[in-house]
C-alpha cells in the first residue's frame, strides 16, 4: 500500500519488527490497532518510541503496520570479501513472490549481498517487503549491471557460480565451494544469461529425479543450504 511520496505501509508483527531493529531509519510510523495486546506487541511499540518513531493507535484491520521509506539500493563499493562472504545475483528474476522468497531464504542463510539488474529492476515493492518477512532489512541489495559488477566481484577474489542444466556442469554437491562465493540464479524459463554464464567460474547443477527444473526460489534455498553446509 503506498502512502505519500514513494512511502509505503507494510503490516504484521514480525515484519515491523524486522524493519525496526534492522532499518529504523526507513520507519516513519508505527500504526497498531487499539484492541491489539500482548507482551510482544508491548515490546515492538517500546522499541519504537524508544527511536523516536511515532505511534498512531486506531482501528486498523491489519493489526500492526509500519510506514516505510523506500527501500535503498546499496553501491557494490560498501562490500569487501573480509566482511562479506556470501552473495546472490538474481538475472532476470522479477515476480514478486520469488524476490520476496529469495531474500527472506537469503537471510535466513547469511548471505551479506543480493544484486539485481539496473535495466529491469525499479523498486523494491510492498509485496516483496512483506513475503521476506524482513528479510530486505538484513541484506545490502544492490542495483548494478550484472556484467561489469561480476568482473568486479571476480577481482576482488569472489568465485563466481552460475545455475545451469549444462553437460559442462558440475554437481552442486561434488563442486569445491569456496567461502568467497556468488551464485548466479536466473528464471525458470530462462535460466542465466550466456553472457552471465561465460563469466562464471563455474557452472553447478542440482540433481532431481522426475523433475528438469525447480522454482527459483526453491533452488536458490538448496544452493544456499549447501554453501551454508559446508561454510558454517
Amino acid at each position: 500500500m503506498k502512502n505519500g511520496e514513494g512511502a509505503y505501509r507494510v503490516w504484521g508483527l514480525h515484519v515491523v519488527e524486522e524493519a525496526l531493529r534492522e532499518s529504523p531509519d526507513m520507519v516513519e510510523k508505527v500504526f497498531v490497532d487499539k484492541s491489539y495486546r500482548g507482551g510482544a506487541v508491548r515490546d515492538v511499540l517500546t522499541l519504537a518510541r524508544s527511536l523516536g518513531i511515532p505511534v498512531v493507535q486506531g482501528s486498523f484491520k491489519g493489526k500492526i503496520g509500519a510506514q516505510l521509506s523506500p527501500v535503498s539500493f546499496k553501491s557494490l563499493d560498501v562490500i569487501t570479501p573480509q566482511k562479506h562472504k556470501l552473495g546472490l545475483i538474481l538475472d532476470g528474476i522479477t515476480d514478486e513472490g520469488n524476490l520476496g522468497s529469495i531474500f527472506r531464504t537469503a537471510a535466513a542463510f547469511g548471505v551479506s549481498f543480493t544484486i539485481l539488474p539496473k535495466r529491469r529492476v525499479g523498486s523494491i515493492s510492498p509485496v516483496v517487503v512483506r513475503i521476506s518477512q524482513g528479510g530486505t532489512y538484513k541484506l545490502h541489495i544492490i542495483r548494478d549491471n550484472l556484467e561489469p559488477a561480476l568482473r568486479t566481484l571476480k577481482d576482488m577474489g569472489y568465485w563466481i557460480y552460475a545455475t545451469a542444466i549444462d553437460e559442462n556442469a558440475t554437481s552442486l554437491y561434488e563442486a569445491d565451494i569456496a567461502e568467497n562465493a556468488v551464485f548466479i540464479m536466473g528464471r525458470e524459463d530462462k535460466g542465466v544469461s550466456r553472457s552471465l554464464l561465460k563469466l562464471a567460474d563455474e557452472k553447478v547443477y542440482i540433481p532431481m529425479r522426475g523433475m528438469q527444473s525447480l522454482n527459483v526460489a526453491v533452488a536458490t534455498g538448496i544452493v544456499l543450504y549447501e554453501y551454508r553446509r559446508r561454510w558454517r
